[in-house]
């Protein structure tokens, strides 16, 4: 499996009601998605929704916290759905936190946002439809679906930490000329793989009894390979596990003792209850 490196990237698409006194800007184009979208499989099933890789992502939840239980196991070889018809997964749990209200900018003129970039909903928004379903109405944030897709910002100047990009047009939501919707986009700086330091990495890996469903404990040893793959001779690698207790599965381990490591994740198996205290 060759594993893809991708370089760092924030970027945040941050819609904002502005009032102005000159005239919008010109709208830029909806920006295309990283990867072309695969054919669509024959028969009936509901057309393939693109991913990073060419396969189907599975992660475990939605975004940091927010949806807390995995996805479904992933369609069987003949095409056909993960569930029978009718049966859609029951693990998957989301909440409606409502929508952010409109501030006119007279009224307050600042505004803060975070640096991170949640992409979740877009793969869970996927999953379900490459099973046969529609994704929960609750499952659905439109930042994160923006997110996940590469919005063309311009790198940054040598060594600077990130860039800004603004445009704005003319708002589609209200009837007054006055106010513009403006986009705010951060693209950070990109180190090139030259110049990354050698990384000592330790993972921490949840094997209770909870995870043993084919989309958990089995996707994390998944991602944990395509990652480890990508690492140098010159990175260490340890991994520490946990169920109802904790141990160490492989002590700090060249990356160029690959076959090693891919033996310690790949030997993983689910026991016991959920300690995450011990394994911290």
């Amino acid at each position: 499996m060759n594993a893809k490196h991708t370089p760092l990237f924030v970027g945040i698409a941050l819609v904002l009601l502005a009032a102005s006194a000159c005239g919008g800007a010109q709208a830029t184009q909806v920006p295309a998605p990283r990867y072309p979208e695969p054919a669509a499989p024959a028969g009936p099933a509901a057309p393939a929704v693109p991913d990073y890789e060419g396969e189907l992502e599975r992660p475990s939840s939605a975004d940091t916290g927010r949806a807390e239980s995995a996805l479904p196991s992933a369609p069987a070889a003949s095409g056909g759905a993960a569930y029978p018809k009718g049966h859609e997964p029951e693990d998957m749990f989301f909440e409606d936190y409502g929508v952010n209200p409109i501030v006119d900018t007279e009224d307050d003129h600042t505004s803060t946002f975070g640096l991170d970039v949640d992409t979740g909903s877009y793969t869970v928004m996927r999953s379900y439809i490459n099973d046969g379903y529609l994704p929960p109405a609750d499952s659905v944030r439109v930042e994160e679906y923006v997110n996940y897709f590469e919005q063309g910002y311009p790198a940054p100047p040598f060594y600077q930490a990130f860039g800004i990009t603004i445009d704005g047009a003319p708002s589609p939501f209200t009837q007054s000329e006055r106010y513009h919707v403006m986009r705010v986009g951060i693209q950070g700086y990109e180190v090139p793989a030259r110049e990354r330091k050698p990384v000592s990495l330790t993972f921490v890996i949840d094997i209770s009894g909870s995870m043993s469903m084919d989309n958990r404990l089995r996707l994390v040893k998944r991602s944990l390979e395509i990652l480890v793959e990508g690492l140098r001779p010159s990175d260490v690698v340890g991994i520490v596990v946990y169920g109802s207790d904790a141990r160490v599965v492989l002590e700090p381990t060249p990356a160029s003792r690959q076959g090693r490591i891919l033996e310690a994740i790949y030997s993983l198996e689910t026991e016991g209850a959920t300690n995450a205290e011990a394994g911290l």
